[in-house]
């Protein structure tokens, strides 16, 4: 009888634990088809196309986000690009977090999704962007693109700056509300920080298992002392 409830206590414990992990949101603003396009990303001038969203809790990590382009509106070329997420304040970055290797729009202009996994803390609750650049991969031919838009669909939305290759223009003024609030098509997936804690009852389950364990095996020992 010991032996049978040292067993379903510990499958008590197996079950509790199991039940624990971290929190994780999903944005996504994508669709089917993109009916609509914010125009014209690229080189020389727009440089920078972002959509702002926001970290739920303390300690979040953005594993992974994708931005799209598509719909050629000038020039003839490819067109080389960087992607990066930074802390957001209102209207520009104030720390920037991730900076991914370059990457190349197709010269046909169709559809095409960007996607990174940078993996980073994004430390506190609150705004960050999610953006697209050119302006630090050097001179390139004029070469510019849309991006889809979604209307609006998350606690951000779509902003941009004329930057051309002023890395530093990021950590100024953006402009917003080009899309009266609107979103474009965004893809992101955050760990929202929480490690797995076990309550207060399944404490107190692995306390009663690890003790009927103990003396099930005294009585056990007990047993076979007395045999011989």
């Amino acid at each position: 009888m010991l032996l049978k409830l040292a067993t379903v206590t510990l499958a008590a414990v197996l079950a509790a634990g199991s039940a624990y992990a971290d929190p994780i949101t999903v944005y996504d603003t994508t669709g089917a088809n993109p009916h609509t396009f914010v125009f014209e990303f690229g080189s020389s001038n727009t440089a920078t196309y972002g959509q702002t969203f926001v970290s739920p809790t303390n300690g979040a990590r953005l594993a992974s986000f994708s931005l799209f382009l598509g719909s050629r509106f000038g020039g003839m070329g490819p067109l080389n690009l960087r992607g990066y997420v930074g802390e957001w304040e209102g209207s520009r970055v104030s720390h920037l977090l991730f900076e991914s290797s370059t990457q190349t729009m197709n010269a046909s202009g169709q559809l095409q999704e960007f996607a990174f996994a940078p993996n980073v803390p994004l430390g506190r609750a609150g705004s960050y962007i999610a953006f697209l650049s050119i302006a630090n991969v050097g001179a390139q031919d004029h070469s510019t693109f849309g991006m889809p838009t979604s209307g609006d669909r998350l606690a951000g939305e779509f902003w941009f700056t004329n930057n051309g290759l002023n890395t530093s223009a990021w950590y100024s003024d953006w402009v917003g509300e080009f899309l009266d609030t609107g979103d474009v098509w965004f893809k992101a997936r955050l760990n929202d920080g929480f490690a797995p804690t076990p309550e207060p009852d399944s404490l107190v389950l692995v306390g009663i298992g690890a003790t009927l364990t103990v003396v099930l095996m005294r009585r056990r020992t007990a047993g076979r002392r007395t045999t011989v």
